[in-house]
């Protein structure tokens, strides 16, 4: 199972407006225009590393995603998408996954 996180060494700038956000990668010096859920994803991971699942879980409660497969299929695009943008890592861990469930 892979599991989400920053990268250990990320420092970004976050500017945030109604439907979107930049985001200014420190170490990079890439700047970055996102959609929302780009941001709200990359808040919960700042201090987290969670699964696919965990992170659908917890936009499903706090309503930013519907409880879809279609859904479920986005998120996972923006977390691969992120990880291209080097503001995301992942790892796979079956051990983690197995003592979490």
């Amino acid at each position: 199972m892979n599991y989400w996180s920053w990268p250990y060494d990320l420092a970004i700038k976050i500017s945030v407006w109604e439907d979107g956000a930049v985001i200014f990668n420190q170490l990079t010096q890439d700047t970055h225009l996102l959609k929302s859920p780009s941001v709200w994803i990359l808040r919960k991971l700042e201090f987290n590393c969670l699964s696919l699942d965990a992170l659908a879980m917890l936009a499903i409660q706090e309503d930013i995603m519907m409880d879809d497969k279609d859904s479920r299929k986005s998120l996972e695009i923006f977390l691969n998408s992120l990880e291209q943008l080097d503001l995301l890592t992942s790892t796979y861990n079956e051990s983690l996954g197995n003592s979490l469930a």
